[in-house]
């Protein structure tokens, strides 16, 4: 993991891929999980987990475009705005991310129970059970 290579002197580029390759493992990881029956149950934690990632990927990106940009002579026509298209997405996805979280956590927070909403039988919204002795 990534934390595991903070600790030793390693190789700044071997070690932002390696990081980049954990994380593309944890977010499958991440997604298998979000699949089980019972992950409902962390849903508002894990949206803001997520937020937090999405804001960390763009403030990544203005790194690596600042990084690649010192590596170049000359830099093309469109490499910073591509860059900057890329961290502004990833915050757009961040801020509907915490809309979602604002949106689904008190939902979460009391649900509604299966079988608790009403039925709507026939024009008279009665209940079947209620034309029973009819």
């Amino acid at each position: 993991m990534c934390a595991e290579l903070r600790r030793t002197e390693r190789d700044p580029a071997n070690e932002l891929y390696d990081c980049a390759c954990n994380l593309l493992a944890d977010a499958g990881d991440l997604r298998r999980a979000a699949a089980r029956h019972g992950s409902d149950a962390a849903l508002a934690a894990t949206l803001g987990c997520l937020q937090s990632v999405l804001g960390e990927l763009a403030a990544t990106y203005r790194l690596l475009r600042q990084t690649s940009s010192n590596r170049l002579v000359h830099e093309p026509e469109g490499f910073a705005r591509r860059f900057d298209a890329a961290a502004a997405r990833l915050e757009q996805a961040r801020a509907a991310s915490d809309d979602a979280r604002a949106f689904v956590g008190p939902l979460l927070a009391d649900p509604p129970r299966i079988g608790s909403r009403p039925h709507r039988g026939g024009a008279s919204g009665a209940r079947p059970s209620e034309h029973a002795n009819d």
